[in-house]
């Protein structure tokens, strides 16, 4: 894992993830974690 801020992380970001902020943390996650909804849910927003 690799140290980002905030706003790298929201440069780096794509339409399918989020940025979860706690006082002591910066993450990237994706809003789908089963790889059959985030194939599902691509087919839905193209």
């Amino acid at each position: 894992a690799r140290a980002i801020m905030l706003e790298g992380a929201l440069e780096y970001i794509e339409s399918d993830e989020w940025v979860e902020l706690t006082p002591t943390a910066v993450r990237l996650r994706k809003r789908w974690l089963k790889e059959n909804d985030r194939k599902r849910n691509a087919r839905r927003e193209s």
